[in-house]
């Protein structure tokens, strides 16, 4: 007997959309059926002719960076699960700057606690990102392999006093490449120095408006370091990951050097599909990378249509209004959108004919899942895979306000907005955690989800299969 079955819901993954049931036992896709042949299970859920998408994976959050991780955990995961999320990876500093940044300290001695909050919080599945930041940690790279599950390696041009030197870079990107897929190494792309510089005159000049924090990191900044990044992969060989592109030079690049056979992977975030820097937002729309033009907005729609942007992130860190009150100064000059990932793709994508719904699928579940060693139990809808999904109601509409988001975030930049395209539904691995807008999880619903390179798991079942 199945333990759950889903019909009459129309099936959405990257490779098409099909009419057929879901049946799931102990937390997998146990089989794909025909509505005329179901077997027996325990509970049954009706679609309602709603679209049923593999659950969405958000590669890109900062969780325990101004709040406690614990407390991060379970909050934002309820968030994730409100916006059909069903998997984060979230970013580990081990130091912070001195300014109300909680330190998260050394990894490998925090390993075990780290599985237990995200094993006893989290509201859907949850794993990390490692911020690198010195030698001693690129020494330390394949224990956060095969001791915490790590495959993803995160370096920033552009903050401090976690900024990576081109020489650290250089290392860490030998080191990355030899360990094997899907191991890869992340690059925060903005040239710190001449950011520093026009943001330090900008004060001096008494100016304090949106279009002023986008004047201190220009798209040339971004798009400086993007290149020489790229053309260091092409070097030595290393899967790259670049995070929220925003502007449209980022697009024509990727597509450059992936042209030469350069291991490229891009992302881009809502926000920067959503928003300019003429939006009136004040110190609310501080977010780095900054907000940019109706042209690099446009050049970004049409990257995820055509396939150069492959992935999507909310960059999400929970953050308050009163954390952004003055321009340029505070810890939070971020965003907080993981809620908001789905409802933007289905209400501005694919309700406004930019992109369509398989493609939504690829760049926000099958290609993360992919890139972060998640595939083949997350992000595709096959037997044998995790049993995450979202249930969506393509023409619902929605008026977006912060507390239906479930964050600890006491605003949102979508306050007021009616979105049409809303996850009715959200499970995972079997469990309903979100139904109608109401969280109905338990905290440790979740689990920490431990990655492995392609030869660790290569092994294993070469072990298995000679008894």
């Amino acid at each position: 007997m199945a333990d759950l079955i889903i019909k009459n819901g129309k099936i959405v993954d990257h490779r098409g959309i099909y009419n057929a049931a879901i049946v799931i036992k102990d937390g997998k896709i146990e089989n794909i059926v025909s509505e005329s042949n179901l077997p027996s299970a325990n509970k049954i859920i009706d679609a309602h002719g709603n679209l049923v998408m593999p659950g969405i994976i958000d590669p890109h959050q900062h969780l325990g960076g101004i709040s406690p991780l614990d407390d991060d955990i379970l909050t934002e995961t309820r968030s994730a699960a409100a916006g059909g999320v069903t998997t984060v990876i979230s970013l580990l500093r081990r130091r912070y700057k001195e300014t109300g940044e909680v330190p998260i300290g050394p990894y490998l001695p925090k390993k075990d606690r780290l599985r237990e909050i995200v094993n006893t919080k989290a509201s859907v599945d949850t794993t990390f990102n490692a911020g690198i930041e010195d030698d001693e940690q690129i020494g330390e790279i394949s224990r956060y392999v095969r001791e915490m599950g790590l495959t993803s390696f995160k370096f920033t041009k552009g903050y401090r006093p976690h900024f990576a030197d081109d020489r650290l870079l250089y290392i860490g990107m030998n080191a990355i490449r030899d360990l094997g897929p899907p191991s890869m190494m992340m690059v925060h792309c903005e040239n710190l120095d001449i950011v520093e510089y026009l943001r330090e005159k900008l004060i001096k000049e008494g100016r304090s408006d949106l279009a002023a924090y986008t004047e201190a990191a220009p798209g040339f900044v971004e798009a400086e370091v993007m290149n020489r990044m790229m053309y260091f992969s092409m070097i030595t060989r290393c899967p790259l990951y670049i995070p929220h592109v925003t502007i449209e030079e980022g697009v024509e690049m990727a597509a450059r050097y992936r042209s030469m056979g350069v291991p490229v992977i891009t992302e881009s975030c809502p926000h920067y599909l959503t928003f300019t820097k003429d939006s009136q937002f004040g110190p609310l729309g501080m977010i780095n990378p900054p907000l940019r033009d109706k042209s690099d907005q446009a050049a970004l729609w049409l990257g995820i249509k055509n396939g150069i942007i492959d992935c999507m992130g909310s960059d999400h860190v929970p953050n308050k209004k009163a954390q952004k009150t003055v321009m340029f100064e505070g810890t939070a000059r971020s965003w907080q959108g993981v809620a908001t990932i789905l409802p933007v793709m289905l209400s501005e994508g694919v309700n406004k004919s930019r992109i369509s719904l398989e493609r939504l699928v690829e760049v926000c579940s099958f290609n993360p899942a992919k890139a972060f060693g998640l595939y083949p139990a997350k992000g595709v809808m096959q037997i044998g895979s995790d049993a995450d999904f979202v249930i969506v109601d393509l023409h619902k509409k929605v008026k977006v306000t912060p507390e239906i988001l479930h964050s600890a975030s006491d605003y949102t930049l979508y306050d007021g907005w009616t979105m049409e395209g809303w996850p009715v539904m959200t499970i995972l691995r079997g469990n309903i955690v979100m139904e109608n807008g109401e969280i109905v999880a338990s905290p440790g619903t979740g689990q920490y989800v431990h990655r492995m390179l392609d030869s660790d798991k290569a092994e294993i079942s070469k072990r298995e299969s000679n008894g």
